[in-house]
Parts: C-alpha cells; sequence; structure tokens
C-alpha cells in the first residue's frame, strides 16, 4: 500500500479555472487520465489523477443544485498526481484500505481503482501538482491525517465540501511556447467529513444527500451507476435505523431484499444492487461513507453507534 503518499508533508518541490462552491463527492477513485491539450499544443501524455464524481449543492439546504433540464449537477473533477506520475504509479487493487497487498491495474488509459500501486517505491508528490495542492487544503481544512495517508479513495465519498479555484502564482510553459496559469481545485471548508460519525440530524441530511457513491474496487469496467446509486440510499437507511447493531451477509441481504421492494425500485436493478452487497472488495471501501465496520472473515456488517 503507497501509505502516507498523499499526505501534503510528504510532498517535494517541483512543477481551467474552477467555480467556486459546494459540493458532494458522489464517487472517487485513481484513474489513468488523458488530459486533452490545448488548441496549438503537442499531444499532452496520460497521467495518474485522483477522481471525484460531484454533485453541486445549494450553499443553504444542501440539496442539489439542477441544471436547465432539471436533473442534478454534477461534474467530474481530475487531481493530477503529476506529468510525470505514470512513469511511478498506477491505479491499484485492494480488498481495503488496510491490505497490503495492492493489485498492480496497469496504465491503460480509463483505467481505475480505489488506492495507488507504487511502481517506484520511492515516488513522491510532486508539491505542485493538483493532487497535491488538494490534499494540502484538506489538511489546512482540518481533513483528519490518518485519511490522507490511507491512499484510499473511497474515503472521499459521501464528504460535502465548500471548494474554490487557487490561481498558482507560478506559470507553465505549454509545449506551443506559450505561458499558462496554474490552477487548482482547492478544499476551503469541510461541511462533512464521511468519516465523522454520523448522529440523528445529520443522517436525515444524508439520506436526502447522497444519491450515488463510489466504485469501490473494480476497474471502470461493469460498473452500474443506478445500481450503486440505490445501494446508496439503502445503506444510508440501515445506517440510521441499525446503528450499535451487527448483521450477518444473510440478514444484509434480506434487508436489502426489503427495501428495494418497499421503495418500489426497478426490478432490473435488484440483482445488480444485491451483487454489490456480496463484494467483499466494494463492502469494505464504502464503510467510512456509510458508517459501519466490514469484517470479511465473520461476514458481518457492524454499523457505527
Amino acid at each position: 500500500m503507497a501509505r502516507g503518499l498523499l499526505n501534503p508533508k510528504n510532498a517535494v518541490e517541483g512543477g481551467g479555472g474552477f467555480k467556486e462552491g459546494m459540493v458532494r463527492v458522489d464517487r472517487a477513485c485513481f484513474k489513468v487520465y488523458q488530459n486533452k491539450a490545448r488548441e496549438g499544443q503537442e499531444a499532452l501524455a496520460p497521467v495518474l489523477a485522483l477522481i471525484w464524481g460531484v454533485t453541486r449543492l445549494d450553499p443553504d439546504n444542501h440539496e442539489p443544485l439542477k441544471n436547465d433540464d432539471g436533473g442534478d449537477q454534477k461534474e467530474e473533477l481530475q487531481m493530477s498526481l503529476g506529468g510525470k506520475s505514470l512513469n511511478q504509479a498506477h491505479p491499484g487493487k485492494a480488498d481495503s484500505a488496510d491490505d497490503e497487498e495492492v493489485e498492480d491495474l496497469k496504465a491503460e488509459v480509463g483505467t481505475e481503482g480505489p488506492t495507488v500501486f507504487l511502481t517506484n517505491p520511492t515516488f513522491k508528490l510532486n508539491s505542485k501538482s493538483g493532487c497535491s495542492q488538494l490534499m494540502e487544503s484538506l489538511r489546512t481544512a482540518g481533513f483528519k491525517e490518518e485519511y490522507l495517508d490511507r491512499v484510499w479513495a473511497p474515503d472521499f465519498v459521501g464528504c460535502i465540501f465548500h471548494m474554490k479555484n487557487l490561481v498558482s502564482k507560478d506559470t507553465m510553459t505549454g509545449s506551443d511556447g506559450k505561458e499558462y496559469t496554474i490552477n487548482y481545485k482547492v478544499v476551503d471548508k469541510i461541511i462533512r467529513a464521511s468519516y465523522e460519525k454520523k448522529g440523528k440530524e445529520t443522517s436525515q441530511e444524508t439520506r436526502q444527500e447522497t444519491k450515488a457513491t463510489a466504485a469501490g474496487a473494480g476497474g471502470a469496467s461493469g460498473r452500474n451507476d443506478e445500481a450503486e446509486a440505490v445501494m446508496a440510499t439503502i445503506l444510508t437507511k440501515l445506517s440510521e435505523d441499525l446503528a450499535g447493531q451487527t448483521l450477518t451477509r444473510k440478514a444484509l441481504s434480506t434487508r436489502i431484499t426489503g427495501l428495494l421492494q418497499a421503495n418500489g425500485v426497478a426490478p432490473k436493478l435488484h440483482v445488480p444492487a444485491l451483487t454489490l452487497s456480496k463484494d467483499n472488495a466494494w463492502l469494505a471501501g464504502h464503510g467510512a461513507a456509510y458508517d459501519y465496520e466490514f469484517d470479511a472473515e465473520k461476514n458481518t456488517l457492524t454499523f457505527g453507534k
């Protein structure tokens, strides 16, 4: 596990504006991302990036802002680990944030995973990379350092942040010879961290806010966003109702089946949702977001008190 990689104190020196506002992180992963070159520039090399799928929220009531067509305002935010990061690290697959046996998912564009596999064990984030700047802003805003050290993207799922655009004093020279301003997406206030224990009031808020979640441990292929959203609603409900209780896997499946039927969820989503509940890596990756502990050996989920 690339423990400590995201902690800004471990960064080293080296080298489009973002609309300010409140966002909820619905999914998170590390991904091989292909940046688009500016007009007149040569094609850019792909990088390893932390990806957040976010929903824009109203700052007053924390409800999703709407597009002209009535849909929620959603964005994908990319925070690069550095221009040469892909030579040092790839997306990684693991069963949990504590799993030391990380699988290298390689460097094909579009590949994503919940953690990082270090091809160079001495790799450090460039302090001027987008990911390092984001992590520094999180640390300054009060995000727990132990979660920065974990290098586990699902830790960010369920967080609500106020974010802004930070314009660097430095510039960069593009392949077209022009100087460009460096803009960073940073957090200036933590509204809710996913690791916080949810009291009754917060849980009710969460139930309204959380409609989608991260693809916990696989690659990009096979993800069912609708099933993920259904499970987000169900796990939020169970977290509220079962605080302090432990469920066996069989009991969890029974509860999920009952809620699928009670909530009138389309039958085509029943099997995909139940499949997620049987995926050890998926369950382990979402414990922080929905306030439960998953024990793969005992096959149990214990919800927070």
